[in-house]
C-alpha cells in the first residue's frame, strides 16, 4: 500500500513534533533548569562575596580608627603624669621649692578624681586649653594637692617658673597669700597644686 504526500507530510509533522517535544522534554527543559540554578547559584555566590567585601573594609576601617586611637592615647599619655611620676614629682617638691629659697611647710594629697567628661570651654592659656582638652576623656584624673610655702614673695613667685617649663600640665588654683606672722619679711602662701594622671589601662 502506498502512502500520499499528504500521508507523507502528516507523518513528517507528527515525527517532527515528537522529535522536538521529546528534545524538549528531556535536553532542553533539564538543561535550562541547570542553566537557571546555575545563575542562581552564581548571583548567591556575588551577593555573598559582595557582603565579604564590605564586611572587610568595614573590619579594616575599624582597625585603623583602632590604631589612630591607641597612638593618640600613646601621644596622650606622654604628656600627663603616670602614677609613680605623679608621686616621684611629690618626693621632689621640697627640694624643688628649697632651690627657689622658700620652705615646705606642709603637703597633704586629696584624693585623685575623674575629670569631667561634659567638655571644657577652649579659652584660656595653651596650657589651660590642652587641660580642658583632656576633660572629655574618663582615662584621666586629678591628683590635687594642697601645700604651704613660706618665703620671701619673690621666692614664691620662683617657685611658680619650673611648673610652667614643665612638660606635664600642672595648674594652680585656692592661691592665699599672708604676711607671715614671725616674721614680716616673708609670706605664708597657700596653694592648690593639680597634677593630671592617667589612668593605667591595656589599649
Amino acid at each position: 500500500m502506498f502512502v500520499n504526500t499528504r500521508e507523507q507530510f502528516l507523518i513528517c509533522a507528527v515525527i517532527l513534533l515528537a522529535s522536538g517535544f521529546l528534545l524538549y522534554r528531556f535536553v532542553i527543559f533539564p538543561e535550562s533548569k541547570r542553566v537557571g540554578a546555575a545563575h542562581f547559584h552564581l548571583n548567591s555566590q556575588q551577593d555573598l562575596l559582595e557582603m565579604k567585601a564590605e564586611e572587610a573594609q568595614h573590619h579594616s576601617m575599624l582597625s585603623d580608627r583602632v590604631q589612630r586611637l591607641k597612638i593618640a592615647i600613646t601621644e596622650a599619655r606622654g604628656l600627663l603624669f603616670s602614677r609613680d611620676e605623679a608621686i616621684d614629682f611629690l618626693r621632689s617638691l621640697p627640694q624643688l621649692i628649697s632651690q627657689t629659697g622658700s620652705v615646705l611647710v606642709t603637703m597633704e594629697p586629696r584624693d585623685m578624681e575623674y575629670l569631667s567628661s561634659d567638655g571644657a570651654t577652649a579659652q584660656g592659656t595653651k596650657k589651660e586649653r590642652r587641660v580642658s582638652e583632656m576633660q572629655a576623656g574618663r582615662s584621666y584624673m586629678r591628683m590635687p594637692v594642697k601645700i604651704a610655702i613660706r618665703g620671701k614673695y619673690s621666692e614664691i613667685i620662683r617657685f611658680f617658673e619650673p611648673l610652667e617649663g614643665r612638660e606635664q600640665p600642672i595648674t594652680v588654683s585656692e592661691i592665699n597669700i599672708a604676711t607671715a606672722a614671725a616674721d614680716p619679711t616673708e609670706v605664708d602662701a597657700q596653694l592648690m597644686l593639680n597634677l593630671y594622671v592617667y589612668e593605667d589601662q591595656e589599649i
